[in-house]
């Protein structure tokens, strides 16, 4: 018994810090559960409020998925500066809390305009993942930001192959609105595990207690932060551009009809799973490598996989090339964040943060609208105009630091010759 509890204070990290990302981490990974056993099923729910004409069930699902991240990506900005000011912490709980209460009242809606409006508070309540980056980036010591945070990016990509596996088994075995309580109870736990077990560390308490911070307009003169958005932006844009449209690409493609729904399922938790490998791996490359030179690789890879997509000839060809992208895409959110956490001042950190997901999640929002005008000509066209995408991001990447600066330079330079606000030395990030 004693042997058995040495070896578990043993396994729990000794610093404060480390603690945090691994709740956090834990937390994250639950939220998102939370929110993807639930919404590859939004269609049906759609259609069992009363909505029967596939054409209405069509264009209610498109705007009850579309409207969230669009409003999340463009208040996040805004719960960043709030967060800056009272505490990473406290914002990330406040959206907990209303994520508990709008997934419990979606499993009571009984038409569909409620289910959209609860969507729009969703999108406007929302940006959690944003600020999880944000509490791990601001705790963390410099040369061990990179893996944490491919750590925190590889639980929220895992929960797009295990999510839906769990939603079908429950949808299946307790119906689709009943679905919508199991999540508000993964929110539940994720909440008060983070404030049972989630702790300030010294660093964070300095943060919210600083006085002077970067204003917001002067934190888009950064000059790592608009690339950085541009990015996002372009990398999200192409990668959840194609996943609408695989099915219709495995189709073309020659595949037995029969075989599409396998293909279509095995691409897109594969390509999750290799996402989230990806994210963790390049966290960890972070650390010892160049990132800037890691997150050029890894644009200039989309570039060739998503002309190889363009050109494949059979399902197995497609396979391999929507792996690669995935392996590439996993990778870049991680570093571009990775990026922000050495070149971002601490003090602006949220806002920062924030902005730089609004580039993401409206990439990510817009692109199945534009992609799907763009597949009326071709769906080969969505790959190649993809690949043009991927390749203006390299030019745009070839803009940042070629080496980790303090972020009080770069915050210094931004304003002019005004008084910079205080920036503790990266040392002092610890427990």
């Amino acid at each position: 018994m004693t042997l058995s509890l040495a070896r578990l204070r043993s396994a729990i990290p000794s610093q404060q810090w480390e603690r945090n990302a691994w709740v956090l981490t834990v937390s994250i990974f639950v939220a998102f559960s939370g929110f993807t056993i639930v919404m590859p099923f939004l269609p049906l729910y759609v259609r069992e409020l009363g909505v029967t004409d596939p054409a209405q069930v069509a264009l209610w699902s498109g705007l009850i998925f579309g409207v969230s991240p669009f409003l999340a990506g463009l208040m996040a900005p805004v719960w960043g500066i709030l967060a800056d000011r009272f505490g990473h912490k406290a914002m990330f709980l406040r959206s907990l809390i209303v994520f508990v209460f709008i997934a419990f009242f979606m499993g009571l809606a009984t038409n569909v305009v409620q289910l959209f409006t609860l969507r729009v508070l969703w999108g406007i309540f929302g940006g959690m993942g944003a600020m999880a980056m944000t509490m791990i980036s601001v705790s963390a010591p410099q040369e061990r930001a990179g893996a944490a945070m491919g750590r925190l990016q590889s639980a929220m990509l895992l929960t797009n192959a295990s999510g839906p596996l769990l939603g079908g088994v429950l949808a299946g075995a307790i119906g689709v609105r009943r679905t919508f309580f199991v999540s508000a109870c993964l929110y539940l736990a994720a909440l008060v595990s983070m404030m049972l077990l989630f702790k300030d560390t010294a660093r964070s308490r300095r943060q919210r207690e600083a006085k002077a911070r970067l204003p917001i307009r002067k934190v888009f003169l950064l000059p790592t932060l608009l690339p950085l958005i541009g990015v996002l932006f372009l990398s999200q844009f192409v990668d959840r551009s194609m996943n609408a449209f695989l099915p219709l690409y495995i189709e073309q493609l020659g595949t037995p009809e029969r075989s599409i729904p396998f293909w279509a399922g095995l691409l897109t938790s594969v390509g999750a799973i290799v996402s989230a490998i990806a994210a963790s791996g390049a966290g960890k490359l972070s650390d010892r490598r160049s990132i800037r030179t890691l997150l050029l690789a890894t644009l200039v890879g989309g570039v060739i996989a998503t002309l190889l997509l363009a050109g494949v000839r059979s399902t197995p060809q497609l396979f391999a090339a929507r792996v690669l992208l995935a392996l590439l895409a996993g990778g870049t959110v991680t570093l571009a964040f990775t990026v922000a956490s050495r070149h971002l001042p601490h003090d602006s950190r949220g806002a920062s943060f924030g902005l730089i997901s609004t580039g993401s999640m409206v990439g990510g929002g817009l692109s199945p609208v534009v992609a799907g005008v763009i597949a009326a000509a071709s769906l080969r066209y969505v790959f190649l105009t993809g690949a043009v995408l991927y390749a203006v991001s390299v030019l745009i990447a070839m803009r940042l630091p070629r080496t980790d600066a303090d972020p009080l330079e770069e915050q210094e330079t931004a304003t002019a010759g005004s008084p910079a606000p205080s920036v503790p030395a990266a040392t002092e990030r610890g427990g």
